[in-house]
């Protein structure tokens, strides 16, 4: 599995995507000093949720990253949350309509 590298506007990381129904996005790695905390979120009407490891590249990489609820956990509306990391990759799954996934660092 691979990942994705977010986008940095000036002093900010930022991560926009619209994830289809049924999916899980491909992983955005984070893992860089100084970018916490994180805002998160997830807006959608069907199902969503975010989730996160703690893993390194080459779990993330190899699929075998063990991966994290955050604390809203499932959600049927649009949801925002901190992550106060430290933390490696996070990702969205979405359930039986699209979502779109925000990061803000």
């Amino acid at each position: 599995m691979a990942y994705q590298i977010p986008q940095f506007t000036g002093n900010r990381t930022r991560h926009r995507e619209t994830v289809p129904s049924s999916t899980t996005s491909t992983p955005v790695w984070l893992d860089w000093p100084g970018r916490w905390p994180l805002s998160v979120a997830v807006y959608t009407t069907s199902l969503a949720r975010i989730e996160y490891t703690l893993d390194d590249k080459a779990a993330v990489d190899g699929g075998t990253a063990t991966w994290i609820a955050w604390s809203e956990g499932d959600v049927t509306k649009d949801t925002a949350n901190t992550l106060d990391g430290p933390i490696a990759a996070v990702r969205c799954v979405t359930g039986s309509g699209s979502a779109t996934f925000v990061i803000l660092g």
